[in-house]
């Protein structure tokens, strides 16, 4: 009888230690991290994670494990994607972000630094969403990098300085 409730002491002890290294693991898997690829640089902020999902279509991605509320509760409140675009042009794919954005709230177009930043807001099944895109054009690579960052209007205060932070930090290589 007292072996037995050794054992079960053990195998409850093994449980509960298993339990908090995987809590700690899925709680570091939300930090900020420093995303440095081959290409480009940035940071990835903190209450995103980043799947490490190989058949994505996307060069990097991350979102927030929370969704919106009421209409939006489908919609992450945060979403961050890297796009590559080999071959492409950097005035033509500005252009055609800019038409399928939505209502362009502001632009601007560094020609000398081959970077095209544009802000958008675009109504999705009654959620407002802001998009902030920078897109870079690499000569050397023959590629345009598009990111893209979408915040629910609901939690644009809370995700504003790390929106910034995202768009200040993407850099190619």
């Amino acid at each position: 009888m007292l072996a037995y409730i050794i054992v079960i002491a053990i195998f409850i002890t093994v449980l509960l230690t298993i339990s908090s290294r995987i809590r700690k693991a899925a709680s570091l898997a939300y930090e900020r991290e420093e995303i440095d690829t081959d290409e480009f640089f940035l940071m990835k902020p903190e209450g995103l994670i980043h799947p490490l999902n190989t058949k994505s279509r996307f060069a990097f991605e991350a979102y927030t494990k929370d969704f919106g509320k009421g209409d939006a509760e489908e919609l992450r409140q945060m979403q961050v994607f890297v796009s590559v675009f080999p071959d492409a042009d950097l005035a033509e794919l500005c252009a055609e972000t800019k038409k399928a954005a939505g209502e362009i709230l502001s632009e601007e177009l560094a020609e000398n630094e081959k970077i095209c930043l544009i802000k958008s807001e675009e109504t999705i099944e009654n959620a407002t969403t802001y998009y902030f895109y920078k897109i870079v054009a690499s000569d050397e690579r023959k590629k345009v990098y598009v990111l893209k960052v979408s915040v629910l209007e609901e939690f644009l205060e809370d995700y504003r300085e790390r929106t910034d932070e995202t768009l200040e930090s993407f850099k190619l290589k």
